[in-house]
């Protein structure tokens, strides 16, 4: 009798040999990271395509303008309008997280010879360059050698973050972005964007590559793109995630004040960097002569740069400039005397007068903003922070040297960051402390939010916070003739029209 493939009926014991039929296999649901992924992919991306070509846009037509205005500053070199455009592009890219390289052939030097044991040497007809234990390397005492040949190659990298392009590529992103937020919103469409821009920051770093006889310049294109992806997609979440964005922020009031009191810190930031970029741009208006137009062109690319040091030298922060080659190395600073024996004795203080100003905008706009004093304070310590990330971010730092001999060198200038946080902190917090009394002595309007405790409206409407004066009733105007007055009914009783004890008695005539 053959074994049934299955029961005949329920309670029916199962026969030997009984194999159960398999499962049906139950679909996996994916976890919430892959769900994000799909509805990514799945979305349109003509939209987002067309916001990140509109900085990467930008960009070229900047480059394209810097290659055919420096024709006539390097005429007779023989670079043309193509290379001198991929060069300027490549610059351009440091705005946004590219670095420019440059690599050059040398030429080798006839001998070195140093001692009589020869155990250091370097022929120039077998390219060989021995250090020490003649075993063909250089060794820096830490175990590492380079490997050597016959061909020299200088290697030169310029480290500078031009603020200006920074902005410029943000806002136009963001402008392109708030366009399509009618059609696309949310977090995956920012994560389109940022990855299209990167894309699109990619092609143009490895065009920004020129060479001219047998010189390489380079752009880092990842680090190029990179930089474009956090910026891009800083940018459009902060555009798109506008209803999600509201709705999730109500439900954590802690969060919101530390958005606000960034927007804060970020306004008085703006606010004073952009006076002392102002007020050096007008100085080198006032000196065009010495300036020319070449050295505006690169204030406006650099400005926010300027104006950070410009602000850094005004509290009393130095300027650091150091220079470094091999073991032997130049360090010096430039502070107010060197400020005032280079100009005047007035330069120095028109720069201190210009801190204490922008010191005492950090205070006004920590107090217009801030519910109270201790968020006020709080403005001034991440004012700090930030201000200090812009001075490191402010400088300039080339290096160069020998891929062969391990020769290098290094400069640098900028803002000291040791000064930019010590100043900053004195500075600011001092601003916020002294705005509210300075506002009052001069008799400001409104003047009385400033205070410890007041009340304070936040900008756009709402309720204001502190405390609050609730106005009295005012005088009740007589009715003018022809007004109809009615009557509610209200009885007054007689205890409230009696006369205080001691009082004289009401005249009725």
């Amino acid at each position: 009798m053959p074994v049934p493939a299955f029961p005949s009926a329920p309670g029916t014991s199962v026969p030997a040999g009984y194999v159960p039929p398999p499962a049906p296999a139950v679909p996996a649901v994916p976890s919430p990271a892959g769900q994000f992924v799909r509805r990514v992919l799945a979305g349109r991306w003509d939209r987002p395509a067309l916001a990140a070509l509109a900085p990467a846009a930008l960009l070229v037509v900047l480059a394209g303008l810097l290659g055919a205005t420096s024709g006539s500053l390097l005429s007779g070199s023989g670079i043309g309008f193509m290379t001198r455009s991929r060069t300027a592009l490549a610059l351009l890219l440091q705005g946004v997280g590219g670095s420019v390289s440059i690599s050059a052939p040398l030429d080798e030097p006839d001998s070195l010879d140093s001692g009589d044991d020869g155990s250091d040497s370097f022929d120039d007809g077998s390219g060989s360059f021995e250090y020490g234990d003649g075993s063909g390397g250089f060794d820096d005492g830490g175990g590492s050698a380079l490997m050597t040949s016959g061909h020299h190659t200088g290697h030169s990298s310029l480290g500078m973050v031009p603020l200006t392009v920074t902005l410029l590529w943000v806002l136009v992103l963001a402008v392109a972005v708030r366009a399509m937020r009618r059609r696309q919103t949310g977090p995956e469409a920012a994560v389109r964007v940022a990855l299209l821009s990167a894309a699109a920051t990619l092609v143009l770093a490895l065009a920004a590559r020129p060479s001219l006889q047998g010189v390489q310049v380079g752009s880092g294109p990842a680090l190029a793109a990179l930089g474009s992806l956090a910026l891009a997609f800083a940018t459009a979440f902060a555009v798109l995630a506008g209803p999600g964005r509201a709705a999730w922020l109500a439900a954590r009031p802690q969060l919101v004040d530390a958005l606000r009191l960034l927007r804060t810190t970020a306004t008085a930031l703006a606010v004073t960097v952009g006076v002392a970029a102002i007020v050096v741009f007008c100085v080198a208006l006032a000196h065009y002569d010495d300036v020319t137009g070449w050295g505006l062109v690169l204030y406006a690319f650099i400005l926010p740069n300027v104006g950070v040091s410009a602000l850094n030298l005004g509290w009393g922060g130095p300027i650091d400039l150091s220079d470094r080659s091999g073991s032997s190395g130049m360090h010096t600073s430039y502070d107010l005397g060197d400020l005032s024996h280079v100009w005047s004795g007035w330069a120095a203080v028109g720069a201190v007068a210009g801190g204490a100003v922008c010191a005492l905008l950090i205070g006004v706009v920590a107090a217009r903003r801030g519910r109270t004093r201790g968020e006020q304070f709080a403005v001034a310590g991440l004012f700090t922070v930030l201000f200090v990330a812009l001075a490191w971010l402010s400088g300039v730092t080339s290096v160069g040297g020998m891929l062969v001999t391990g020769l290098d060198s290094r400069a640098s200038i900028g803002p000291s960051v040791s000064s930019a946080l010590l100043f900053g902190l004195l500075w600011s917090f001092g601003g916020v402390f002294v705005a509210p009394y300075v506002a009052r002595s001069l008799g400001v309007r409104g003047a009385e939010v400033y205070g410890p405790g007041a009340a304070y409206t936040p900008p756009g409407g709402g309720a204001p916070f502190g405390p609050q004066l609730v106005p009295g009733p005012g005088p009740v105007a007589p009715p003018s003739a022809g007004q109809t007055v009615h009557d509610l009914g209200v009885v007054q009783p007689p205890r409230m029209n009696q006369a205080p004890r001691g009082s004289a008695p009401p005249d009725h005539r």
